[in-house]
């Protein structure tokens, strides 16, 4: 046994005798007594065994300790390259019905329930395609979802049987699950399930019996809540695992204790694992007031588990299990298509500190038309899902001509088939009225803007410089406040060493404004790019400023009553540090040039192909074949940096290391001092 490489150890600044514990491949994050602490540092430093097994079996499950025969770089390694090229394994969920014999009051399904099924024609549809994937499958599994599934088993029943046969044909291991509100689970079905090889299924109750059933009553009207328990306390002896979901919001936020009561008094904890799961105003079909965020969801889901965990399961060293966040999509996942468009590089700033060449090329008629063919072709050849639309510049408000003209057609094609459609836009906000405001969000779909400002009127003046020489701050400031309601705003701010002394002076003044979480304010390093840029690299702020500047900023806001996202604070796991070098990522120029990133539009050596041609330049192979530098192998922020910055690491030649390794400690800190006000505040509100 041996301390993971990975391991992180901070003072807990809340309360001296306690020690924020956090380990970089697992993403676990303890709290734990100092004592323990210095357990752990005597084991790593000089081998002192530690005696109490309760405690190491803690640690081998946050895997803050690891067996000595465990190579952790290599278990890194095969987790990233099992992510970029994985095609053994195909997982399906299939709807067989999209009717649904409830009605519950937050259901995002609610506008396309019908009495609609799968017929015979698109079983045998989605049999040939499972059989044609099959030759390079190692596994199979299939999630049965709905409408309400078991509402039509007849499609299960058939597709299954196809399934498993074809899987015994070609050794393909083959497991399943059902998602079901339970309502038609009788022993008949469940016996079937079993034959059928369904080893787990999940199920919903949001509480009490009247809690349950005014929020997920029958269509016709009735209550849901006594069949569904008879259903699983009359069967429970042939019960699959059954993990059951309890949706919460701020109406019902007792649920968990009392379906863990009846659970217990009832003997089912054996079989029915229950875990919190949370509404959202999706589609417009629930009142977002009653919804919580992701933060104020941890702190009921880490209290609910804190109060009934079993104590063989879970312990101290997993409290932040509950937060734990889904890695990113794989590196060579064709299935999103994300294209930064550059509908021109002309610009109506010349801020010292851009790195991009002075062009005033515009995109022209054929080049959309060729565009819009490209990334069609692309949506179709790989039958993506997802299309992301970055409008970038330049300032891309110069343009918007262009687009008008391609976003409407990209989200009609995307309307037709079925695929989700975002976009946001990079401006300098010089030209974001409210009016274009409106049209953007309702032609185009842009809700969220990134603008830049730079601190107080005086600083900003002089560092986003119109080109007819006049002032940008009161136009910029204005243009946000008007539209700020219509669409999302992200305030950047560019920090050098000119203006970080004067930042505290601009932070005051937004809070003049009463502009604290749309938009929010936060600081950017200025980086040096390269010598195009007239920007001196000497007033490039250091790291430590940095660290330090984000933590008075993220605790301001806080203390103002933003809602930071436990996401912001708690790293995410990573396949690779950036989508640039992923397939199905790609910067477009005016000209339809292509490069895989924001940093490298117009630069000549730096293009990888482009939309009138289906050839690659080398430079292309060069991104998608970039790996985590030797050096970072040692590192134990590994998992969550994944190299750091490519185009940084082709520049210098060496590794640019994340600005996470210095805003960790910090953020870390908040996030546990956001997680005791709230666990406060709800035993406040459970004592009033």
């Amino acid at each position: 046994m041996k301390p993971s490489h990975y391991n992180f150890f901070f003072p807990y600044e809340a309360d001296e005798t306690k020690v924020i514990a956090y380990n970089a491949y697992s993403n676990a994050l303890a709290l734990m007594d100092k004592s323990k602490h210095e357990m752990v540092e005597r084991f790593a430093s000089a081998g002192v065994v530690i005696k109490d097994e309760e405690f190491v079996t803690q640690l081998k499950a946050g895997n803050f300790l690891i067996e000595d025969d465990c190579n952790e770089l290599d278990r890194l390694r095969l987790r990233m390259l099992t992510g970029r090229f994985n095609t053994d394994a195909l997982a399906l969920t299939i709807t067989p019905t999209a009717d649904c014999n409830f009605r519950c009051l937050y259901c995002y399904e609610k506008d396309v329930i019908k009495p609609t099924y799968m017929n015979k024609e698109t079983e045998d549809a989605i049999v040939k395609m499972v059989e044609n994937y099959m030759r390079n499958l190692s596994s199979l599994h299939i999630t049965w979802y709905g409408g309400e599934v078991l509402m039509h088993m007849d499609t299960v029943e058939r597709l299954s049987g196809a399934f498993i046969a074809l899987c015994n044909e070609n050794n393909v291991n083959y497991t399943a699950s059902m998602v079901t509100n339970g309502y038609l689970l009788t022993r008949e079905i469940i016996e079937k399930i079993h034959t059928l090889k369904i080893s787990s299924m999940q199920i919903t109750i949001d509480g009490d019996k009247e809690t349950h059933d005014h929020r997920r009553p029958h269509a016709d009207g009735t209550g849901t809540f006594d069949i569904i328990i008879n259903n699983l306390t009359e069967h429970k002896d042939i019960l699959p695992l059954v993990s059951l979901r309890i949706n919460i919001d701020k109406n019902n936020t007792t649920a968990g204790q009392e379906i863990m009561n009846f659970l217990t008094d009832k003997g089912l904890t054996e079989k029915i694992k229950p875990y919190l799961g949370y509404t959202q105003a999706d589609n417009d079909t629930y009142d977002k007031n009653s919804c919580f965020d992701s933060c104020g969801f941890s702190g009921e889901d880490f209290q609910f588990y804190s109060q009934h965990a079993d104590e063989n399961n879970y312990m101290e060293i997993n409290e932040i299990d509950l937060m734990r966040i889904g890695e990113r999509i794989s590196r060579y996942n064709p299935k999103t298509l994300t294209l930064t468009i550059a509908p021109t590089m002309d610009c109506n700033m010349a801020c010292p500190y851009c790195f991009e060449k002075n062009c005033e090329n515009y995109m022209n008629e054929e080049t959309q038309d060729r565009l819009y063919e490209f990334a069609v072709s692309y949506l179709k050849e790989h039958n993506c899902k997802n299309l992301n639309i970055i409008w970038y510049g330049g300032e891309p408000l110069m343009a918007s001509d262009v687009i008008f003209n391609l976003a409407p057609r990209l989200i009609v094609y995307c309307e037709k088939n079925n695929i989700f459609y975002s976009s946001f836009i990079v401006t300098n906000g010089y030209l974001l009225n409210k009016e274009l405001a409106k049209r953007l969000l309702d032609e185009c779909k842009i809700d969220r803007a990134q603008i830049t400002v730079d601190g107080i009127p005086e600083q900003h003046n002089k560092r986003r410089i119109l080109k007819n020489g006049e002032e940008s701050y009161e136009t910029i400031i204005n243009n946000i406040s008007e539209c700020k309601d219509i669409i999302n705003i992200h305030i950047r701010v560019n920090v050098d060493k000119s203006n970080l002394h004067s930042l505290n002076d601009f932070w005051e003044q937004l809070k003049e404004y009463n502009w604290i979480t749309n938009p929010m304010a936060m600081p950017a390093p200025v980086t040096y790019h390269h010598e195009q840029s007239s920007f001196a690299k000497e007033i490039c702020i250091t790291p430590d400023e940095l660290s330090n500047l984000h933590k008075y900023r993220l605790e301001q806001l806080y203390d103002l009553g933003a809602e930071i996202p436990t996401n912001t604070l708690l790293p995410t796991r990573r396949n690779v540090f950036c989508s640039a070098v992923n397939l199905g990522t790609y910067v477009v120029d005016p000209d339809g040039n292509l490069y895989t990133c924001w940093d490298c539009v117009g630069i000549e050596e730096k293009r990888i192909g482009n939309i009138f041609s289906d050839s690659s330049e080398p430079e292309y192979l060069k991104w998608l074949l970039h790996d985590v530098p030797i050096e970072c192998e040692q590192c134990n922020l590994m998992p969550i940096c994944m190299g750091g910055c490519p185009q940084m690491f082709f520049k210098e030649n060496k590794v640019v290391c994340d600005n996470i390794k210095y805003t960790l400690k910090n953020n870390l800190n908040l996030l546990y001092k956001i997680y005791c006000d709230k666990k406060q505040l709800n035993t406040d509100k459970n004592d009033g």
